[in-house]
């Protein structure tokens, strides 16, 4: 019989869950590749894992280096914003209408792009860039509005940089009767937010394995 090998599916790791067991016995398979036990276990964040697993998982939660980890959430952050405010724009040229769901879906483009970028790390450094890309995308959305309040269809480089300026400032321009759109705002960027919460990776053993009584 051919011995099971652990799951490679790094990227699916979540070392801030716990993935429940569901087995009918709590050690009697690893959570991760679904490998038999034997000899020993670990409980890793609650999830219980074989020897293996725990290494693995150990090796890539320390992988890569700090400015490696920001560069890649960059790298998938910004296109996914990009994405997100073309969805929003075109949602609110359609209806007429800004709606917070989408926000909720632009939050979870970027803070999935980011948090995948920074490989399932989060803290505070990525959270922050969840929420900032999170903002620029739904502010932009602004920009056609302000530039056909401008009365002007073209311009140059510095022109654009000045509407999107103004886009990032708006919601607070037009004060209290914005307050919907802050509401709409403060609930994409908190998606993003949530999901980059630091990770926490809690390793508990070795534990022996008893043998099972027999009748």
């Amino acid at each position: 019989m051919t011995e099971e090998k652990p799951s490679e599916k790094d990227d699916e790791l979540q070392f801030d869950k716990a993935i429940p067991a569901g087995r009918s016995s709590e050690t009697s398979r690893c959570t991760l590749c679904d490998s038999p036990l034997t000899g020993q276990y670990y409980k890793l964040n609650e999830n219980i894992t074989c020897t293996r697993c725990k290494e693995a998982t150990e090796q890539q939660f320390q992988s890569g280096s700090a400015g490696g980890r920001l560069l890649i959430s960059l790298v998938l952050g910004i296109p996914a914003a990009v994405v997100g405010s073309g969805i929003y724009y075109a949602i609110m040229a359609l209806t007429g209408y800004e709606i917070g769901l989408v926000a909720i879906v632009i939050g979870f483009l970027v803070g999935a792009a980011v948090r995948k970028g920074a490989n399932y790390r989060g803290g505070w450094l990525y959270q922050t860039i969840a929420v900032v890309l999170t903002y620029m995308a739904i502010c932009s959305t602004y920009m056609p509005y302000i530039i056909e309040g401008a009365g002007q269809e073209g311009g140059g480089l510095f022109f654009y940089l000045i509407v999107f300026i103004l886009a990032l400032i708006s919601p607070f321009l037009m004060g209290f009767e914005n307050i919907i759109g802050w509401i709409i705002i403060g609930i994409g960027v908190f998606e993003a937010w949530k999901m980059n919460k630091k990770a926490q990776l809690d390793i508990q053993g070795p534990f022996d394995i008893k043998p099972t009584a027999t009748a």
